[in-house]
């Protein structure tokens, strides 16, 4: 179920971990895919800490090891690769096994049938609802079905919440969330400078630049410094 009409093409994230690298290379290459299409490691191995893009450098990070080049601990290292980037490479990959993405008016009211729905990514769609019974989990997925807002029922023997810090999934399960809440509120911007990518690349490369100065404290982030993709938080 994914409650937008279409995945967003908002970087996000954008590092993926060791393990989940070792995960990926269980699926059809798929970490092979990122390995080849991420941008050169040289170019966001390093974190830098500076007063401006073009100021003082105070500090740099490179937060990357021998053994991970070398792969001693893991067969895989990990990667630098934006989440939009990802999912379009996951949605090819789930092509391949016969996986779809369908939309509320392709499938009719809400007395679709489950078996109908099955290796299908329901756009425009939340889970609304949970019911433990005898042969598994009952879960109300509503929809805008032209201006009114529906319901349909389909069974599953398992349900995986990846709706992220403010879960639905998780709410409607009755798991609480433990810790403080609201430590930071960050706006972020994405846009586009080829410019300044070509800069960077060439004098201060680096992933994450942390910038301190009495005007302005902020953290770019260069999802790709060859194409010049940024988000300042």
């Amino acid at each position: 179920l994914e409650r937008s009409m279409e995945f967003t093409r908002h970087p996000r994230a954008h590092f993926i971990n060791n393990r989940t690298m070792e995960i990926f290379r269980k699926f059809d290459g798929l970490a092979g895919d990122i390995e080849r299409a991420q941008p050169p490691v040289d170019l966001w191995r390093k974190f830098i800490y500076c007063t401006s893009l073009s100021g003082s450098i105070l500090g740099s990070v490179d937060h990357m090891k021998q053994e991970d080049f070398d792969k001693v601990v893991s067969p895989i290292s990990v990667a630098h690769f934006s989440q939009y980037k990802l999912v379009d490479l996951l949605l090819k990959k789930l092509d391949g096994v016969g996986f779809q993405t369908c939309f509320p008016d392709e499938l009719g009211g809400s007395s679709a049938q489950d078996l109908l729905l099955e290796n299908k990514i329901l756009m425009g769609h939340e889970c609304s609802s949970i019911e433990l019974t005898d042969d598994g989990i009952l879960v109300g997925a509503s929809f805008n079905n032209g201006g009114r807002m529906q319901e349909r029922k389909l069974h599953c023997g398992l349900l995986l919440g990846a709706d992220g810090a403010r879960s639905k999934v998780r709410e409607l399960a009755g798991i609480s969330m433990k810790g403080e809440r609201d430590l930071q509120q960050l706006v972020s911007v994405h846009f586009v400078s080829r410019d300044l990518g070509k800069y960077l690349s060439s004098e201060r490369p680096g992933m994450l630049f942390f910038i301190f100065n009495p005007d302005a404290i902020g953290v770019l982030v260069a999802h790709d410094l060859e194409h010049g993709e940024f988000v300042l938080q």
